[in-house]
C-alpha cells in the first residue's frame, strides 16, 4: 500500500472516530438535558401536589409547567389532580388591591339572567363581565371609590354604591340614569322582589329608597354598624346583618320589629355578621367570642317562625365576612376574613366545594340565578367564579343494603339495590340525565336482616337471610321480581355473580364453595377454601369465568378454578383484607386492606407486582375497569382514587364525605359510581384526558387567574426555578 493510501485510511479512520465521538457527545448532552427536564418536571409535580389544599390555582400552574417541561406520568397525573381540586371555573384579571376607605372591599353580583357579572373596584370603577368567558362588556369610572353593587331583578337598573351615594346605571351600557343623594357610603345594596324599592346599609345605618319617586322612605340610624341586608319574598320585611344581633325591619314603618340572636352562641360585637335570604331560609354568619377554637358559625333560620333551625358548620381561626344562599335554598356559600370559604349543602350538611386561592378578605359572594356557580370578590383585588356543586357528575339517593355488591350498570342506566324499611327493591336512573326510572317490584319483604347482592348489570339479584347458620339463596329477576333459582340451604360468607350473569358463586363459612350455572341450575360444590365468618370474607370471579378467589378478614387468600370449585393455591396476604378483584385478563389479583394499601399479585406466582399507596385510612373496596385501564379504590378516608394498573401511578383523587363504598365501573369504563354513608350514590367521570397531556393542558387554562396576585406570582416563579 502506498504512503498516500495509508494516509487516506488513517484520515478516514480518524474522521469516523471523530464523528462517533461527536455523536456520543451529542447523545450525552441530550441525555443530560432530558435527565434535567425529567428531574425538573418531577420537582414541579411534587410542588403542585403540595399546593393542592392551600391554593389549587397555584397547583394548576405548577402542574402545567411540569407537563410543558416534560410530560412524564407524574406531571400529567399532578395536572389531572390539580384540575380536579380547583373549583375555579373562571378568574377575572386582578383589578385593584386597594381596600375601600370605608372598610368594605370590592363587591360582585350576578345579573338576573346569569349571563352578566358586575364587579365594583375600590378605585371607583364598575366593570361588567360576561359570566361565560369573563370578557368585559363595559367599564365605567363613576366615583373615587365604589364598594357595593346590585341588579334590579326586573333588569331595569344596575345600582352602584359610592362615597357620594347610589348611582343607578343602565345595565346594558353602564350609562348613568339617575343618582340617589348621600345618605352615607353604601356597603351593601338590595332590591325588593319587584324592583320598586332599594335598600342600602351604610356607615350611618339603613336607608330604604322608593325608586318611583326617588325619595327615601326612612333612614334608620344605628348604634351598631350595618353590613348586609335582604328583603323577605313578600317585601314586607327587611333583614339586616349588624355587628350584633340580626335585625328585622318593618318596611312600612321603618321600625325594628325583632332581633335574631342564637341563645347558645355569644356574639362578638366587634365584627359584622353577614346575612343572606332565599325564600323562607335565612343564613347568618355569626361571629362569636371564640370558645373551644370556634370563632364563627354559619346558622340557618326559618323566616316564617323567626327561629334558628340548624348550624351548617362551625368556622375556626377566622371570621365569616360574607354569605349567600342559592335560589333554591339548597346550598349555602360563605367567605372568610382569611380568604377561605366554602359551598355547603343545606341537607345533608356537607361541604360541596372549598373556596380557596384568594389571599385577603372575601367581602362579597353571590350565587348565579341557576345556583350552579358562585362568584366572589376579595380585598386582594381579585374576583372569581367557582362551580357551586361537587365535582361528581350526579348524585342519587338510595339506602343501600350494605351486604354485598349493590351497584350495577346497564346501558345508559345506573341501578342499585335499595332498602325501604325491611323491603328490598331495585332503583334505577337514566344517565347522564339522572332521570329516575320506576322502581322494580319488591324483591324481598319483611326481613330486617335480608342479605342481598346485585349482578354487575343489575339484571339479577341474590337474596338470603344474613347472620343465621343456614339460609337459602334465592336468585331473582330484578325486572319482574320473579324467583328464577333457589340454592339449597347453606351458610353464607360471600356471594357474587359473574360479569355475564352466567355464574353464581356462594362462599360458605366452613371452607366450602358452590358455583352454580344459572342457565340450567347445575351446581359444583368444592371444599378446601378458608373458613370465613359470616359477612367477613369476599369472593371474586374473573371476567372469563375461569377463576374464583376468596379472602378472609385475617388475610387468607385462596384461588381456584370455577369449573371445579376447588382451590389450587393458598397464601397469606399482609394486613386485614377488605376486598379483592381480578383484572380482566385474569392474570392479576388486587387485594384491598384495612392498613391503607392495595397489593396486586401475579396469579400464577403469587408474587407482588404492584403496591398502591396513597390512602390515609383503610381501603374499603376496589374494582378493575372492564377495559383494564384503571383500578378504582375507595376508602374510609373519604376518597376514591383511580390508578394506572400497569405502573401503579395515581391518576385521579375524588373526595366524598361520610366514607365511600365499593366502586362500580360502567361497561365502557368511562364512569364509576360509589356510595357514601349518607344514602347517596355519586357518579364520577373516570380520569378525563388523564393520558393526553395536550388535552389536559387545554382543559386547565380556565382554571387559573391571569394575572396572578403578586404573592401567587412570586410563589410560582420561585418554585419553577
Amino acid at each position: 500500500m502506498s504512503a498516500l493510501a495509508i494516509l487516506v485510511v488513517i484520515s478516514v479512520g480518524l474522521g469516523v472516530l471523530a464523528q462517533k465521538s461527536r455523536n456520543q457527545a451529542v447523545a450525552s448532552r441530550n441525555q443530560a438535558v432530558k435527565t434535567g427536564n425529567f428531574a425538573r418536571a418531577q420537582a414541579l409535580a411534587a410542588e403542585s401536589l403540595n399546593e393542592l389544599s392551600a391554593d389549587p390555582e397555584v397547583s394548576v400552574l405548577l402542574a402545567r409547567q411540569a407537563v410543558q417541561v416534560s410530560p412524564i406520568p407524574q406531571a400529567v397525573a399532578a395536572l389531572r389532580q390539580a384540575i380536579d381540586a380547583s373549583a375555579v371555573r373562571l378568574a377575572f384579571p386582578t383589578e385593584s388591591n386597594k381596600q375601600c376607605e370605608f372598610g368594605n372591599g370590592p363587591a360582585i353580583a350576578y345579573g338576573p339572567t346569569g349571563d352578566r357579572v358586575a364587579e365594583t373596584v375600590c378605585t371607583g370603577d364598575i366593570v361588567v363581565h360576561t359570566a361565560a368567558t369573563g370578557n368585559v362588556v363595559f367599564r365605567r369610572h363613576i366615583a373615587a371609590q365604589a364598594g357595593a353593587v346590585a341588579y334590579d331583578p326586573r333588569r331595569r337598573v344596575l345600582a352602584v354604591g359610592t362615597e357620594k351615594g347610589i348611582d343607578l346605571l343602565d345595565p346594558a351600557s353602564g350609562v348613568r340614569r339617575s343618582h340617589l343623594p348621600d345618605h352615607g357610603e353604601p356597603n351593601a345594596l338590595a332590591f325588593s322582589a319587584n324592583g320598586s324599592l332599594l335598600a342600602a346599609t351604610t356607615n350611618l345605618g339603613t336607608t330604604l329608597w322608593d325608586l318611583g319617586s326617588a325619595t327615601a322612605r326612612f333612614a334608620l340610624a344605628e348604634p351598631r354598624r350595618d353590613q348586609t341586608l335582604a328583603f323577605t319574598p313578600d317585601s314586607r320585611s327587611l333583614v339586616v346583618g349588624t355587628t350584633g344581633p340580626t335585625e328585622v325591619v318593618d318596611v312600612a314603618s321603618g321600625r325594628i320589629v325583632r332581633t335574631l340572636s342564637p341563645t347558645d352562641q355569644l356574639i362578638d360585637g366587634s365584627i359584622n355578621n353577614p346575612i343572606a335570604l332565599s325564600g323562607n331560609l335565612l343564613v347568618v354568619g355569626e361571629n362569636v367570642t371564640a370558645l373551644g377554637g370556634v370563632s364563627a358559625y354559619v346558622d340557618l333560620w326559618d323566616t316564617r317562625t323567626w327561629t334558628m333551625q340548624s348550624v351548617i358548620t362551625p368556622v375556626t381561626g377566622t371570621s365569616v365576612t360574607s354569605v349567600a344562599i342559592s335560589p333554591d335554598a339548597q346550598n349555602v356559600a360563605f367567605g372568610n376574613a382569611d380568604g377561605t370559604g366554602g359551598v355547603w349543602s343545606e341537607s345533608p350538611s356537607e361541604e360541596l366545594v372549598p373556596l380557596s386561592g384568594q389571599t385577603a378578605v372575601i367581602g362579597s359572594i353571590s350565587f348565579s340565578p341557576d345556583g350552579t356557580e358562585v362568584a366572589t370578590a376579595s380585598n386582594d383585588g381579585t374576583a372569581r367564579i367557582y362551580r357551586a356543586r361537587g365535582p361528581w357528575l350526579s348524585t342519587q339517593t338510595a339506602v343501600l343494603c350494605t351486604c354485598g355488591n349493590e351497584i350495577g350498570w346497564q346501558k345508559h342506566k345506573l341501578v342499585a339495590l335499595s332498602r325501604s324499611g325491611d323491603d328490598v327493591f331495585l332503583k334505577s336512573w337514566l344517565q347522564p340525565s339522572v332521570r329516575r326510572r320506576p322502581d322494580s317490584p319488591v324483591l324481598g319483604t319483611n326481613q330486617q336482616s335480608l342479605g342481598a347482592a346485585l349482578s354487575p348489570d343489575g339484571g339479577i339479584a341474590a337474596l338470603w337471610i344474613d347472620g343465621v347458620a343456614t339460609t337459602k339463596v334465592r336468585v331473582i329477576d330484578t325486572a319482574t321480581g320473579r324467583i328464577t333459582f333457589t340454592l339449597p340451604a347453606t351458610s353464607v360468607a360471600g356471594v357474587a355473580f359473574s360479569y355475564d350473569d352466567r355464574l353464581l358463586v356462594v362462599d360458605d363459612t366452613t371452607g366450602g364453595m358452590r358455583v352454580t350455572t344459572l342457565a340450567d341450575g347445575h351446581t359444583v360444590v368444592g371444599q378446601g377454601w378458608s373458613a370465613n365468618c359470616p359477612g367477613g370474607g369476599g369472593v371474586a370471579i374473573s371476567l372469563d369465568n375461569r377463576l374464583v378467589a376468596t379472602h378472609t378478614f385475617t388475610g387468607q387468600v385462596c384461588i381456584g378454578k370455577a369449573s371445579t370449585a376447588t382451590p389450587f393455591e393458598h397464601f397469606d396476604a399482609p394486613g386485614q383484607l377488605s376486598s379483592l378483584a381480578f383484572d380482566p385478563a385474569g392474570t392479576r389479583l388486587a387485594l384491598g386492606s384495612w392498613n391503607d394499601t392495595v397489593t396486586v399479585l401475579d396469579v400464577a406466582t403469587d408474587k407482588l407486582v404492584l403496591e398502591l399507596v396513597g390512602h390515609t385510612r383503610g381501603v374499603s373496596g376496589l374494582a378493575y375497569s372492564p377495559d383494564g385501564r384503571y383500578i378504582a379504590t375507595t376508602s374510609t378516608d373519604n376518597s376514591m382514587r383511580i390508578w394506572d394498573p400497569t405502573t401503579g401511578q395515581l391518576l385521579q383523587v375524588d373526595h366524598d364525605e361520610f366514607g365511600t363504598g365499593s366502586p362500580a365501573f360502567s361497561a365502557d369504563s368511562q364512569l364509576v359510581a360509589e356510595s357514601n354513608g349518607d344514602a347517596q350514590i355519586r357518579v364520577w367521570a373516570v380520569c378525563p384526558h388523564c393520558q393526553d397531556p395536550v388535552a389536559l393542558l387545554a382543559a386547565s387554562r380556565s382554571s387559573v387567574i391571569s394575572p396572578l396576585t403578586p404573592l401567587e406570582l412570586a410563589e410560582t416563579k420561585s418554585q419553577a426555578r
